[in-house]
């Protein structure tokens, strides 16, 4: 009995921080813009898509952002900011263009691996730069590719 009670007495006072606990959104930039994706690295820096289509670019926390050209004429799905600052892209494009990469903010695309690929469908940099991504390939459906 006297276990029961300080078990509950202890679990009370432990929780009690976060039953009272309130979480408030705020918005973060972009108010008045449509963000379909939106991708965070691990030195806090930001990569957002804009209906699909703009890529936007912040490194405090979401309170600027700034434009970047994206790879032209692709319904690009999805972004990722390794923390060298290279921006991957990956379309859902029925062209077969896939995964695209800039090294410079933009200036500068290239499309990654083969081009019969329709669409990338994820995107991983794991923390020694190593890349994976899911493909839809038309022979094989989703898989994984590193």
């Amino acid at each position: 009995m006297r276990i029961t009670v300080l078990i509950t007495a202890m679990l009370s006072v432990a929780l009690a921080p976060c039953a009272s606990a309130q979480v408030y959104w705020q918005r973060a930039g972009l108010a008045d813009s449509n963000v379909t994706s939106l991708n965070i690295n691990s030195t806090g820096k930001m990569v957002a898509i804009v209906n699909f289509a703009r890529l936007y670019v912040s490194s405090d926390s979401g309170a600027n952002w700034s434009g970047i050209p994206s790879p032209s004429n692709l319904f690009i799905s999805l972004a990722v900011l390794d923390d060298e600052g290279t921006i991957y892209t990956g379309d859902q494009d029925a062209r077969g263009h896939g995964l695209q990469r800039t090294t410079d903010a933009g200036v500068h695309w290239k499309t990654l691996g083969d081009s019969t690929f329709l669409g990338c469908n994820s995107i991983g940099v794991g923390p020694f730069g190593d890349l994976f991504t899911t493909f839809s390939d038309p022979s094989a459906g989703k898989r994984l590719y590193h």
